[in-house]
């Protein structure tokens, strides 16, 4: 009786092997583009709402430091604001030390960015009764600096003015009684 030695596969099982192996791959691969893809989607995602943070943000901290000397100066649209603070410019060159900005923000509809303007005012700012009086709502000395982007990829920036008016007769130590908000999409200097 003579022993039957194989060394090595046959072609079936070498077929077979191939097709295994090419199934778990295919497996495998579609299951790392579905990770990396729902990865990019989140971090796109992440990446906008970071931005939309930083921009609130940066104007909560703006609206913090509003001049109230120069309240009746603010004014605005929807898809702009200009108001004065006391604050330290953020250009690196006009040093560190509080001063007397304007800033203004403007969403540009044609890039879709929020751009973010400060002017170190140098000039006296108009009274209320100046403005009423026709006045110019702007002071002459303003120093721009170039404007700066918050915000890209925006679709819309709307800004909205809400108003709660004090009633006849309110007082600050009285407890205050409900009233409606106005809700305008606009705003005027002296408003």
């Amino acid at each position: 009786m003579k022993a039957n030695n194989r060394a090595g596969f046959t072609l079936v099982e070498l077929l077979v092997a191939t097709l295994l192996l090419t199934l778990v791959m295919t497996a495998v691969y579609t299951l790392f583009s579905t990770v990396i893809q729902s990865w990019r989607s989140v971090e796109s995602d992440d990446s906008l709402h970071r931005k939309a943070r930083h921009a609130q943000r940066l104007l909560q901290r703006d609206y913090a430091n509003l001049f109230g000397g120069a309240a009746h100066l603010m004014e605005g649209t929807g898809d702009s604001l200009s108001f004065y603070v006391v604050s330290a410019p953020m250009a690196s060159e006009s040093g560190t030390t509080p001063q007397l900005l304007q800033i203004r923000y403007r969403f540009d509809n044609d890039t879709g960015e929020l751009l973010r303007t400060e002017a170190i005012v140098t000039a006296p700012l108009p009274s209320p009764g100046q403005i009423e009086a026709g006045t110019k709502p702007t002071p002459e000395g303003l120093e721009p600096h170039a404007p700066q982007v918050i915000a890209q990829d925006l679709q819309h920036v709307s800004f909205t003015y809400v108003w709660i008016p004090q009633p006849e007769g309110a007082w600050w130590r009285n407890r205050p009684e409900p009233v409606s908000s106005l809700i305008a999409h606009y705003h005027r200097p002296t408003w």
